[in-house]
Order: structure tokens, then sequence, then C-alpha cells
């Protein structure tokens, strides 16, 4: 899950227990590393993200513990 606390300006991302509702804070201001959307995959029990890079945004793995590592770049958003 990713939120943003009341009277903060940047997401931080957590774990949530689906049982409890119990949630756990995972890395503080996700938004440092410039990811703009994020999604989960089932497959591999994994969140990948799309990071806004210079010149072209790159997609990213989000590791349990918050890491970020740069997969690919991706290519640039058409003008228009």
């Amino acid at each position: 899950m990713v939120a943003v606390a009341v009277g903060a300006t940047t997401p931080d991302l957590f774990s949530v227990n689906i049982g409890t509702g119990q949630r756990t804070l995972i890395k503080k201001s996700i938004a440092s590393d410039k990811i703009k959307a994020i999604g989960y995959n089932s497959m591999d029990n994994t969140l990948y993200g799309v990071a806004d890079t210079h010149p072209q945004p790159s997609l990213v793995k989000i590791g349990a513990k918050g890491g970020v590592i740069q997969l690919r770049q991706l290519p640039a958003p058409a003008d228009g």
C-alpha cells in the first residue's frame, strides 16, 4: 500500500496485514525515487513501478524493503 499521511506531502510505502489491517512502514517518501506509478505482479509477488528518470522513464522493481532497482528504460512518451 502507498499512502500519504495527514499533513504529509510525500507518499510512504507500507505493507498491510490483510487479516488484521495492521500496516507496517517499509520505506518513507518513495517520491524521492521519482516513482509515478506502481503495480503488483502476483506471479512473482513483486511490485513494479515507472520512475520519472531523464531523458526517458524507467521500469523499476521495488524490493521487499523498499529498495528500487532500475530494470530498463522505457520509450519516451509521444508528444501530443
